[in-house]
């Protein structure tokens, strides 16, 4: 494990004089002329300001392993703008410099001390880094220069939800206060199971590894499989998209995305509920949006992926199995008005809207008091892993599938 070398400044490229500057604009758009409303008075979203999004950064490489990904997971930035990014394949934490130069290495595979078996959330409390190892069931903490202070257990426990199901609940993450997040995780379904959604709770643990208190429950669908038949061959159909409300769970607390989708033509709403981490309510808005109907290349993008397996199984031409599959989809009338949510560390949440199958996804952000921003559009090979008002970083796959390092300014 390498020591990083760091250099104190009070401006750099994500210092707080800039991170002060990209909040200052986007409050003052925020606040500039007023939001159009829908129907019944709540904000439009399709209708916000489109706000300027610039790719300032670009790290990774095609040829050279050092600095090239493999696979991209969480991303933490800490006040002076390093950026801490998790290397999936390799299991360690590469840490890179506001300019985008590589300064550190944390960890490595293994199950010593300071070593992951896999990487899960990671976060900053103060000045100590944490990350999560689902697989070993521990988060390690590490000072800011990446050397190891310690572990906290988080281990799973499996529970009955009856109707043939069982899930895993464990620790996911550390909160501000210190304390564990404890999430649902895994599930199955025995054959034969009953079930089309469950209950899951949102636990808290001590620094020992032992739940303390629930803080609420989540409802999650139980993905369901539709088969038809084909040249006597069984064949999977793609699920729908479901409904069921999205929830973000990071440091800040837990922000839940109730996105219900219309079955006319009129205009529909969505809530935005966040919760401070001890399960106190902050805010719960909701906003309008106009519904968009699955396009063609959205269902083509459906049923893509299950096409080379039916090829395959049944021996006929792609687009028989093609139309085969798209005749057997099972799509509401209109999509669901948000399909991904991101939790900024200073409380702003960032919505993906409905996919419409084109090369972008149109996003809106909402303020850390639930007040609508703006709007703007990414290329749909970005992920968004870590945001602040004002800038984000992300992942980005290339033509050839390889994953880059990114960010943007938001203004």
């Amino acid at each position: 494990m390498a020591t990083i070398q760091r250099t104190r400044r009070s401006v750099g490229p994500l210092g707080l004089a800039a991170t002060t500057a990209g909040w200052t604009a986007l409050t003052l758009a925020a606040c500039g002329p007023a939001t159009p409303t829908g129907a019944r008075g709540e904000p439009l979203v399709d209708s916000l300001p489109v706000l300027s999004v610039t790719r300032d950064l670009h790290v990774g490489s095609v040829a050279d392993p050092d600095s090239g990904f493999s696979r991209i997971g969480s991303v933490t930035v800490d006040r002076e703008g390093l950026a801490y990014v998790a290397e999936l394949q390799d299991s360690q934490i590469r840490v890179y410099d506001g300019s985008g130069r590589r300064v550190g290495t944390i960890g490595r595979e293994g199950d010593g001390p300071g070593e992951f078996r896999s990487i899960g959330r990671m976060g900053l409390l103060g000045d100590t880094l944490w990350a999560c190892d689902p697989t070993a069931t521990r988060i390690t903490l590490f000072t800011a220069t990446g050397e190891m202070l310690g572990t906290i257990p988080a281990p799973g426990r499996w529970v009955s939800f009856g109707g043939g199901g069982m899930g895993l609940v464990q620790g996911v993450g550390l909160r501000r206060d210190g304390l564990v997040d404890y999430s649902l995780t895994n599930f199955r379904l025995s054959r034969g199971g009953t079930l089309d959604s469950i209950v899951a709770p949102d636990l808290v643990g001590d620094r020992e590894g032992h739940v303390v208190d629930t803080v609420g429950f989540m409802r999650l669908p139980v993905p369901t499989a539709k088969q038809i038949t084909l040249a006597g061959q069984d064949l999977r159909v793609p699920a729908a998209p479901d409904d069921y409300a999205l929830h973000q769970r990071e440091s800040a607390g837990l922000v839940t995305v109730a996105r219900k989708a219309v079955q006319e033509d009129d205009e529909g709403t969505f809530a935005v509920t966040r919760l401070r981490p001890d399960g106190d309510t902050l805010y719960r808005r909701s906003y309008a949006y106009r519904p968009r109907p699955f396009t063609p290349a959205l269902v083509d993008s459906l049923v893509a992926r299950s096409i080379p397996y039916a090829v395959a199984r049944t021996h006929l031409d792609t687009a028989t199995v093609a139309k085969a599959l798209k005749d057997a989809l099972d799509l509401p009338p209109f999509q669901t008005p948000v399909s991904m949510v991101v939790v900024g560390v200073d409380g702003s949440v960032w919505l993906r809207r409905e996919d419409d199958g084109g090369p972008t996804f149109r996003w809106i952000v909402l303020d850390p008091r639930g007040e609508p921003v703006g709007r703007f559009e990414l290329p749909r090979s970005v992920t968004i892993r870590w945001a602040r008002m004002g800038v984000f970083y992300g992942s980005a796959l290339d033509d050839m599938g390889i994953p880059w390092l990114v960010r943007y300014r938001v203004g």
